[in-house]
């Protein structure tokens, strides 16, 4: 885990400023919600900063939540759009069979181009993977890398769903 320390202002004349306090390393173990309110106060009285004067924005973990229980916590509006956006995704793969198994189809695609030794050199661009941290963008940029890769290479793809599809049946 990275916990990064971003603080925002604006100044007199209403220009927006920004500046990264601290940058750190928690190993897995010790991301606990006492040793990450540790750090908080640390950076906090570092820059002579008034701990309940200041509101804080982070992500929806427990630990962070827990760490912040007795502090002003905002919410992190770009986790909650990406979490809304993960459970559209997700509700419409569900609902719809035709965009379920285009999804499914394009992931099968970039599973037997990776693998297949030789297609990938063929094509001007990769088709990207999911990312885990940010799963609905990652859907989004896989689809469009794959129908893009689809559309100008037609004959390539032919071939690899042809074979896709073989391997199904068997």
């Amino acid at each position: 885990m990275l916990i990064l320390k971003y603080f925002y202002w604006i100044d007199k004349n209403w220009q927006q400023h920004h500046a990264l306090l601290r940058c750190k390393h928690f190993e897995e173990q010790s991301k606990n919600a006492i040793n990450l309110w540790n750090e908080i106060e640390s950076i906090f009285n570092e820059f002579d900063l008034i701990i309940g004067d200041t509101p804080i924005t982070t992500d929806e973990g427990a630990n962070v939540k827990a760490s912040l229980k007795d502090e002003i916590r905002l919410p992190c509006m770009a986790h909650r759009c990406s979490t809304a956006l993960e459970m559209a995704w997700e509700a419409t793969t569900k609902k719809n069979s035709e965009f379920d198994q285009l999804v499914n189809n394009i992931s099968s695609l970039r599973s037997f181009i990776a693998h297949s030794g030789g297609i990938q050199a063929s094509l001007p661009k990769t088709i990207k993977k999911n990312s885990a941290t940010r799963p609905w963008r990652s859907y989004y940029i896989v689809n469009e890398s794959g129908k893009s890769i689809f559309v100008n290479n037609i004959s390539s793809c032919v071939f690899a769903w042809k074979t896709i599809y073989l391997e199904a049946l068997l």
